[in-house]
């Protein structure tokens, strides 16, 4: 992996998320509005959907009944520590050379740790022509399938 890549995105985000001196009588200046949407731009770059795609529980508990594949997008560490039932592993960062593994006559239920990856991952898979779902975090999949 190209650090470089990541360093000038940090350097980004941490920039946007300075408001030091950027207002003026209480009202946001032109360059934190503008920060605001290169920091917002940027986490729709590296997270895509993100958490804001994340499907209702009673929703995903539905697809998952109906017979969704269910995917944990997190890293094989994170995975190792507790998977939900009946899931399948594949890290986000292998996701696309893995492709080829998952079955498109059916849908997919994304999950990670928070949702934010399950989100980029659903924008992978859905640009892929799979059906797919962001089902948000571990804990909450685990109330509705429980542990392998």
């Amino acid at each position: 992996m190209n650090f470089a890549n990541l360093y000038i995105p940090i350097l980004i985000f941490k920039k946007c998320n300075d408001t030091s001196d950027s207002k003026v009588d209480g009202q946001e200046t032109k360059e934190e509005t503008m920060g605001q949407a290169v920091k917002q731009a940027i986490k729709k770059v590296l997270c895509g959907s993100g958490a804001e795609s994340v499907l209702p529980p009673d929703e995903v508990a539905k697809l998952i009944k109906e017979g969704a594949l269910i995917l944990d997008v997190r890293t094989m560490m994170e995975a190792k520590k507790g998977m939900a039932r009946d899931s399948v592993s594949i890290p986000l960062i292998r996701l696309k050379r893995r492709l080829h593994e998952l079955p498109h006559d059916k849908n997919i239920v994304t999950y990670c740790g928070t949702g934010e990856r399950a989100g980029k991952a659903r924008d992978i898979l859905e640009a892929a022509g799979f059906k797919a779902f962001n089902g948000g975090g571990y804990e909450e999949i685990l109330k509705i399938v429980g542990t392998k």
